[in-house]
């Protein structure tokens, strides 16, 4: 499992790129926006969907990525 994890995990979407950027998955500094663009422009989140249910992944706030939480 990769370390960040946690910090994937239960956030929005947009927060779980700009980790996945910030662990170093993506040598583009751009990167998490990007695909930000690309995911709001194309709507793919639609297809979220919570496994073993057909409903939708509740909406999530977005959170700082900058500010350590508990």
């Amino acid at each position: 499992m990769w370390k960040f994890n946690k910090k994937v995990i239960g956030v929005d979407r947009k927060t779980a790129v700009r980790e996945i950027q910030k662990a170093g998955y993506a040598t583009d500094p751009k990167y998490a926006n990007k695909l930000i663009t690309i995911m709001d422009e194309y709507n793919l989140y639609q297809y979220d969907t919570v496994k073993g249910d057909a409903g939708k992944v509740p909406d999530q706030k977005e959170r700082d990525i900058n500010v350590v939480s508990p």
